[in-house]
């Protein structure tokens, strides 16, 4: 059955990110209703002298069909990230969780990290 949930999790010092994304799926696969399917935004903050998502995809090149412009409230430059949400080129398009968690620990500066 499709379920839907929504919550705000935080890292902490006791639990990393990465951690974190690990410990949920697992509960997911646990629930026994087969592999859950995850949908993520990873969003740079306002331009800087280090992008984050050029760095992932240096590690990930793969990802790069999930590069994407969201664009500002302000009106502003739009910012980069990487998502499988709409109007990704790759919207819908699952991602190994194992890479997900490899980028939750890294120490990439996103402004927000989304996934649900």
């Amino acid at each position: 059955m499709p379920t839907a949930f929504v919550s705000t999790f935080s890292a902490g010092k006791k639990e990393t990110l990465d951690a974190l994304v690990a410990r949920i799926y697992s509960a997911f696969l646990a629930g026994g209703d087969g592999v859950p399917s995850l949908r993520f935004s990873f969003i740079e903050g306002p331009i800087g002298a280090v992008s984050s998502v050029d760095r992932v995809l240096k590690r990930f090149p793969e990802l790069a069909r999930f590069m994407m412009a969201v664009p500002t409230l302000d009106g502003a430059v739009p910012r980069r990230a990487l998502s499988n949400l709409a109007p990704s080129a790759a919207a819908g398009e699952q991602v190994p969780v194992g890479t997900l968690v490899a980028i939750a620990a890294g120490s990439w500066p996103f402004r927000s990290l989304e996934a649900t």
